[in-house]
């Protein structure tokens, strides 16, 4: 039995031509991650009962800097999937 060379179908080094790139999708969920700090992130505040906090956009949002790491990170995510995704699907 002979060993496959590279140039037939089968092989990794084809398969790994026929994949789409991995960047377009690290840079779509880098970019969304970076929107939704944007848009979420605290960065002013004033002590009032309760308190006020602006985002960088300028608009209010929760004082406690908790949630928008978590939602960043997941819209990053859930971007960088169907980014790389779609690529697939229009490589198909």
């Amino acid at each position: 039995m002979r060993a496959p060379m590279e140039s037939e179908p089968g092989t990794d080094r084809a398969r790994r031509a026929q994949e789409p790139a991995l960047w377009p999708a690290v840079v779509a969920g880098l970019m969304a991650a970076v929107l939704v700090h944007v848009l979420m992130a605290p960065t002013s505040g004033v002590d009032t009962d309760p308190p006020v906090c602006w985002s960088y956009a300028g608009f209010e949002v929760p004082c406690d800097s908790n949630p928008w790491l978590p939602v960043a990170l997941a819209a990053g995510v859930v971007v960088g999937i169907g980014v790389r995704a779609a690529l697939r699907w229009k490589r198909s």
